[in-house]
């Protein structure tokens, strides 16, 4: 995942994890620790708000136990804050879609919800098509369309006089 400049990934050390960094145009790598306690069950790191997040989730003995957690200030392991969401849930990641106060989440791959965070309201949506309600979700990203063209049509001219197709 790119945030500030940077590609973030989750690395297992000696029992714990940890999130490296890789710095585009530092060329740098850097550390970030994780919350406390975040080493256990499935761990997933996604973005909140342009904000590092870590989604986590075990079960032991008969309990669920989920986390959400968001980096306030980044690269500050005392920031990370603990989140709260009015929905049970398995695996929780944001769509990449929020405006303040909302953001859009999904959960266990199966709701769209949107929630407010700040006054811990949320409300389902649905998704309809011809044959009824969608019931799950694969993936979902952002759409960001762009008016410059993937090829620049200089340089594939210039490539073609060089005998390049």
């Amino acid at each position: 995942m790119v945030l500030n400049g940077g590609i973030h990934w989750l690395v297992k050390r000696d029992e714990s994890l940890v999130i490296i960094s890789f710095l585009l145009a530092e060329e740098e790598v850097r550390e970030i620790q994780v919350p406390p306690n975040c080493s256990t069950g499935i761990v997933e790191l996604s973005v909140f708000r342009d904000r590092l997040c870590i989604t986590s989730f075990s079960l032991s003995l008969g309990e669920t136990y989920n986390e959400f957690w968001v980096m306030k200030e980044y690269g500050v392991r005392d920031s990370w804050t603990k989140m709260e969401f009015g929905i049970p849930y398995h695996r929780l990641l944001h769509s990449g879609f929020w405006t303040e106060p909302h953001d859009l989440m999904l959960v266990d791959a199966t709701l769209l919800v949107m929630c407010n965070f700040d006054d811990k309201s949320f409300w389902i949506l649905s998704i309809l098509h011809e044959f009824g309600e969608v019931d799950g979700f694969g993936s979902m990203g952002v759409y960001v369309e762009s008016l410059k063209p993937l090829i620049d049509q200089e340089q594939l001219e210039n490539s073609k006089d060089d005998g390049h197709p």
